[in-house]
């Protein structure tokens, strides 16, 4: 996981301070990028437009200007980010920002929903819900009320007690590396999001175990299927 990025800031008062844990440069994800897309990635989490919900408007040419990187190149480079940064419509939004803030304060949690608010609607049913899962509940369900997106939300299951919680992208992925299966970890989430992470009639208890058994499935046929819209006769 990538090392915590916190937000200082006396809210709509003061200038922002940001603090990135030093354990930021031996992070897996860093470590493998080249030295310009950590540039990149390090400007993203802390150039002046940035706010504590970690999505704001910053247009290509802006980028061009204050990396001193050509637009061409800049567009690569965000797809080489892809796994920690959306960038869609001239809008960043930076996947595990959020988590890293004090979201007990409900000065932060204002601050959050407030700086979703002037976003396009069109962005946030864009990065919702594949991208949100580092997002709580709670504040969530902030953001999108107003906004009538036609989707269900389910309810968090807590990792609490050891009650099962539904896995990030980010660590289906490197389960799916780690046993070099070819599993598209993007859809295997969208496909058990879409079933309220339920197996038949039961709760998913092992989502491993899951991943293991679409894996062996996919060894003699394709991969589930969502299918939208009304049934074929």
């Amino acid at each position: 996981m990538l090392a915590p990025i916190s937000e200082f800031c006396v809210y709509k008062k003061m200038a922002k301070y940001r603090q990135i844990d030093t354990k930021f440069w031996s992070d897996n994800f860093i470590v493998d990028l080249d030295p310009l897309d950590r540039y990149l990635f390090l400007y993203f989490l802390t150039n002046e437009h940035n706010n504590i919900a970690g999505i704001y408007e910053l247009p290509l040419r802006t980028m061009a200007f204050e990396t001193g990187l050509e637009v061409d190149m800049l567009k690569m480079m965000i797809k080489r980010l892809e796994e920690k940064i959306v960038y869609y419509e001239g809008w960043v939004f930076l996947k595990n920002f959020i988590k890293h803030q004090n979201i007990g304060a409900d000065t932060v949690k204002i601050g959050i929903v407030e700086n979703f608010a002037n976003v396009p609607k069109k962005v946030i049913q864009y990065i919702y819900p594949i991208h949100t899962i580092s997002i709580p509940y709670n504040i969530l369900i902030l953001i999108l009320k107003p906004i009538s997106i036609p989707i269900l939300i389910p309810k968090p299951i807590l990792k609490e007690e050891g009650r099962f919680a539904p896995p990030s992208l980010e660590e289906v992925s490197n389960y799916c590396k780690e046993r070099k299966n070819g599993v598209d970890a993007s859809q295997w989430i969208d496909f058990y999001t879409s079933k309220g992470w339920f197996i038949g009639k039961n709760k998913m208890k092992d989502w491993k175990a899951a991943v293991r058994t679409w894996e062996n499935r996919t060894k003699g046929e394709d991969s589930p299927v969502i299918t939208i819209g009304k049934k074929s006769g």
